[in-house]
């Protein structure tokens, strides 16, 4: 995913989230929708809110609580925009996200005519820990991560690791600073 594509995801986070808490709940780009629909997978509680009720939600938040809304709704978010990105690059093959979001060992299937062709595992991390722990659980699943982690561990993970091209420094950063100033916490 290209630096522009990057900012304009860490942009549409930030946005949306922003007019949230301001009571908007209409009028939203593609982007921010996506973003809405992460924060609506967050938490089973949530999956039918209202946009008004997301914004009460963000609001009534501690700061504790609001980094770890944050952290998972960027999560989501990544793994949104790999299987959009995929699915909107003309070729056979299409991405969709498991309906559980705690499905486990994988987050995106992928299929070529309606048929399961693999799957994959995404991580927005900042070291590869996680990725160790994944592959001890689930070895012949592989994973996508973020550039940062791409670029520090790919040859380590011998091709079953491969770069989401979204930066994690990028949507953590943008993701919480947003929420914590939505919540007034800034």
């Amino acid at each position: 995913m290209p630096m522009q594509t990057r900012r304009s995801a860490a942009v549409a986070i930030a946005v949306t989230l922003q007019q949230l808490a301001d009571g908007k709940i209409s009028g939203w780009t593609v982007d921010q929708e996506l973003v809405l629909a992460a924060l609506r997978r967050s938490a089973s509680d949530l999956s039918d809110a209202s946009n008004k009720e997301l914004g009460a939600y963000l609001s009534d938040l501690d700061p504790d609580q609001l980094r770890g809304v944050a952290s998972n709704v960027k999560g989501i978010f990544h793994e949104m925009l790999v299987a959009r990105a995929e699915n909107l690059d003309g070729d056979e093959v299409t991405a969709g996200l498991f309906e559980q979001a705690n499905h486990p060992g994988a987050d995106i299937e992928f299929f070529v005519d309606g048929d399961v062709i693999g799957e994959v595992q995404l991580k927005a991390v900042q070291s590869p820990a996680a990725i160790v722990e994944h592959f001890a659980r689930y070895p012949d699943i592989d994973v996508m991560v973020t550039s940062e982690v791409y670029a520090a561990t790919a040859e380590a993970f011998a091709g079953q690791l491969a770069d989401s091209g979204v930066s994690n420094a990028d949507i953590r950063a943008l993701t919480r600073n947003t929420l914590e100033d939505l919540a007034g916490r800034a």
